[in-house]
């Protein structure tokens, strides 16, 4: 698949709700340090996040992250220094 083929790691919510943002954190830095820790580029939706957290969001989608593990993933992208950009 083209995801596979561009080396794209998935992470859905469900496993993050089921390990834990630092777990999911553990796989995307892994990751990034196999690839030689490139640059990052953060694209960021809203709508990922649960609509009780974001309520505002045009498309919810029910079971999507937590505010909670959505500000510790910031907070490890920006410790990681890897990142230089974000929209």
């Amino acid at each position: 698949s083209l995801i596979e083929k561009l080396s794209i790691k998935v992470i859905r919510a469900q496993d993050i709700r089921s390990y834990g943002m630092l777990w999911a954190w553990e796989k995307i830095q892994s990751h990034l340090v196999s690839l030689g820790s490139p640059p990052i580029h953060l694209s960021f939706d809203i709508d990922g996040i649960d609509p009780p957290s974001a309520p505002a969001t045009g498309t919810p989608v029910l079971h999507g992250v937590s505010l909670k593990d959505t500000k510790i993933l910031l907070e490890k992208i920006s410790e990681s220094n890897l990142l230089v950009g974000m929209d």
